[in-house]
């Protein structure tokens, strides 16, 4: 039987709740520059309420503050402004609320596309090789918003966090995952495009900020997909002539302590695993393999079917229940992908101990003398005794 799948709210859905300022002002703009770009690596490339939502959030912040402590608006900012500690806890909530408004106004400009993973295809998906060339990632618009669920997408997050082991301990594993993902061409790197996987997590009951994620891959000709995860941008930029950023290319957060990071060194080794289930979702939605459905907003469809019961508490508590999922239409992939697949059986070769072998993609020739190619995805399966000691291949980053 086919699990029933509802898209539970995503970071853009909390957005639109509780800071909807930000995706007003996003949406406003969105419609201004649709005719002339399809997505924004730089909101300081472009006339936008960028400032103007910022610097608002930053004084919400103060005047917050300035309530609680029983002091009037312009004599705490005033204050603010000459305190360290204070300046630097209000440049995090600019930049916090700068990423906020970048990914919405992405998101608009691309009529927010939704993809909603099932758990056996992120399962799948987790154990498949990224053996694709970066030239040639690709999605079907500027900016698609991936959402996963379930134990594999949370335990790949936390070995991204720094502090992921205290993560683990607090996160349910039916908080969804957002994964925005934008490809552009750098304006920087003419022969190049860049491709940005900004990552959200919060819990939709509480809007708790429990984690997020940006990252910046150079989409460099002749390179593979494994070398664009590890962009050195100073490296490349000095190259071009052009004077490097501290910081450049990675930022991370996790429970709402926004830093640049300067580092790579997680990412370079576990933290990279995520970041290559996210890009084998772009590689699947690609393939010939892939599996869509185009779904109705779940929260719509969960009100009418409110709407249509008579008795008023139960009425109340299906609108209610309705409020937790999300507002968007959204396309499911993988509805039917089963479990990885067991081909011990029928093998000529005896295994001591149970493996999986890892899933790839390869572009196979068809058509006339074969002079055209379909992207094709294998899928990973196991092999081995069934009650064997389970061994999974480490995935070696050369």
């Amino acid at each position: 039987m086919t699990r029933k799948y509802r898209l539970p709210k995503t970071h853009y859905d909390l957005l639109a709740e509780h800071s909807p300022e930000v995706v007003a002002a996003a949406r406003t703009d969105a419609d201004l520059l649709r005719h002339s770009t399809e997505s924004v690596l730089s909101v300081d490339d472009h006339e936008t309420q960028h400032r103007i939502v910022v610097d608002r959030a930053a004084d919400e912040a103060i005047r917050e503050a300035a309530k609680r402590l029983g002091y009037e608006f312009d004599e705490f900012k005033a204050a603010s402004e000459q305190d360290a500690e204070a300046v630097s806890f209000l440049n995090r909530i600019r930049a916090f609320t700068s990423l906020h408004f970048q990914v919405a106004l992405n998101h608009e400009l691309s009529g927010r596309k939704v993809f909603y993973l099932s758990e056996n295809l992120t399962d799948q998906l987790a154990e498949t090789e990224l053996n694709f060339p970066a030239e040639e990632l690709q999605t079907p618009f500027p900016t698609s918003l991936f959402v996963l669920q379930g134990e594999t997408a949370h335990g790949l997050m936390r070995k991204m966090l720094p502090n992921g082991n205290t993560i683990e301990e607090l996160v349910d594993p039916d908080i969804p995952v957002s994964a925005y993902v934008t490809i552009a061409r750098s304006t920087e790197f003419p022969d190049c495009r860049v491709m940005v996987v900004a990552v959200w997590m919060a819990d939709p009951a509480s809007n708790r900020q429990i984690a997020m994620v940006k990252r910046d891959l150079m989409l460099k000709p002749g390179w593979s997909v494994e070398q664009a995860l590890k962009t050195d941008w100073n490296a490349e930029r000095r190259k071009g002539g052009l004077a490097e950023i501290d910081g450049a290319g990675v930022n991370h957060s996790d429970y709402g302590i926004f830093r640049s990071d300067s580092t790579d060194e997680m990412f370079y080794t576990d933290g990279l695993q995520f970041y290559r289930l996210v890009i084998n979702a772009v590689l699947y939605l690609m393939s010939d393999a892939a599996e869509r459905r185009d779904m109705r907003s779940t929260r719509s469809e969960l009100r009418e079917a409110a709407a249509k019961e008579v008795k008023p508490k139960r009425r109340r508590e299906k609108e209610r229940f309705a409020e937790r999922f999300s507002d968007s239409p959204y396309i499911l992939l993988g509805e039917t992908v089963g479990e990885i697949e067991d081909r011990s059986r029928g093998s000529g070769n005896r295994l001591a101990k149970r493996i999986i072998v890892r899933g790839h993609y390869k572009n196979q020739a068809h058509g006339p003398g074969h002079s055209q190619r379909k992207h094709i995805w294998i899928r990973p399966y196991y092999r081995g005794p069934e009650m064997a000691e389970l061994v999974s291949k480490p995935y070696v980053v050369r």
